[in-house]
């Protein structure tokens, strides 16, 4: 993640190709009543709940496989603080409506039989189909974090405001294919509402964007990516801004990956 040149979302980009500068920073508030879906929705608009990150719009298809980490440096102003990072694909499509009842999946009244059927085990089942809806942006995967555990995921100590944190959270493993002409973002932020239970306090968070990356699983490696994100498009506003280079940050203290070593949520 890099800073931006104006009020909207910071740039996303191949390192080191384009690294954030030392002292580039990002800053946000845990907002409990706010998601996911809130975040993708305000992406290219400043808002105090969430620090997001985009590409340029894709000049090819960009298909991400396999479990994504995102390390996180961090320097809270209270003594708990909790983080979530998600993936989004920013485009239109029309996906099946997980959102809904059955997470989109009905269920019809006409059924189709494979083989014999015994008295346990009927050869027969009922047919579902797919509940679909037009989408803006479509989250890919997400993963979350109790910044109070960076030394050991077993056990929460309390925060010292003004220190910096460095952890890395394993994403939710999926497969998805970016379509040329959409962008992909990464958004950092705190309470994930309906997904997350919100810390006992209200943290701001500054995040330290030349000790914040995302690994991602693309297929065709770092190679497909320099020439997905290649083409030229107009600049993206950003909610992040450079913080004076004779106040760096302070160093961090690293801990493990949540949820742990090969895990994903």
């Amino acid at each position: 993640p890099a800073p931006g040149t104006a009020a909207g979302p910071g740039g996303l980009g191949r390192t080191p190709a384009a690294p954030a500068a030392p002292g580039s920073t990002a800053t946000f508030t845990d907002d409990p009543a706010l998601g996911e879906l809130d975040w993708a929705a305000r992406i290219d608009t400043a808002t105090p709940e969430k620090a997001g990150f985009v590409t340029r719009p894709l000049s090819r298809d960009l298909r991400i496989a396999g479990s994504s980490r995102v390390t996180v440096t961090a320097v809270p102003t209270t003594a708990t603080a909790h983080l979530s990072a998600v993936l989004v694909d920013l485009g239109p499509d029309t996906i099946r409506d997980y959102g809904a009842a059955g997470e989109g999946i009905s269920t019809r009244t006409d059924r189709t039989c494979w083989g014999a059927s015994t008295p346990g085990d009927s050869a027969c089942y009922l047919e579902t189909e797919a509940r679909t809806t037009d989408v803006r942006h479509t989250v890919v995967s997400r993963g979350w974090a109790d910044l109070g555990t960076w030394a050991d995921p077993g056990r929460e100590r309390p925060l010292t405001p003004g220190r910096a944190y460095t952890m890395t959270l394993d994403l939710a493993a999926t497969d998805h294919v970016v379509p040329a002409g959409h962008r992909l973002a990464l958004i950092v932020a705190g309470t994930d509402k309906d997904l997350l239970d919100p810390p006992s306090t209200t943290p701001t968070l500054t995040l330290d964007l030349a000790r914040t990356s995302a690994r991602l699983p693309l297929v065709g490696g770092a190679g497909a990516f320099a020439l997905a994100a290649s083409g030229p498009h107009p600049a993206p506003p950003s909610t992040t801004t450079p913080s004076r280079r004779d106040a760096a940050p302070p160093a961090a203290v690293t801990g493990p990956r949540l949820p742990g070593t090969g895990a994903a949520r």
